[in-house]
């Protein structure tokens, strides 16, 4: 079993950029793992190979802060169909007030 640890390689490009790119062993970025408390480490589920730790949790406060800005958008999306149903049963108890004024 071959205990090679996944990193990320940050290469400099000549404009000063930074390019990271991730080795993977895996066909995929190893997103199911084991964390052994002992060892204070990282394993892949599917691999079992050794994941440092540092990069690991990089990577998952990257997934994570992408998943709450969607969130969030969904959760703006929905506040404003809220108001737009709250104006449409405004207008509509108007319409009903009216036509019970109307008739009687």
């Amino acid at each position: 079993m071959d205990n090679k640890v996944l990193k990320f390689v940050r290469k400099r490009e000549y404009q000063g950029e930074v390019d990271v790119k991730l080795e993977r062993t895996c066909r995929r970025f190893c997103e199911y793992v084991i964390i052994d408390e002992e060892e204070r480490a990282i394993r892949c589920k599917d691999c079992n190979r050794l994941i440092d730790p540092f990069e690991y949790l990089l990577e998952f406060a990257i997934k994570n802060k992408r998943m709450w800005k969607h969130a969030n958008l969904e959760l703006k999306f929905m506040e404003d169909e809220l108001e737009k149903k709250k104006k449409e049963l405004a207008a509509l108890k108007r319409k009903v007030r009216a036509a019970k004024n109307g008739v009687a």
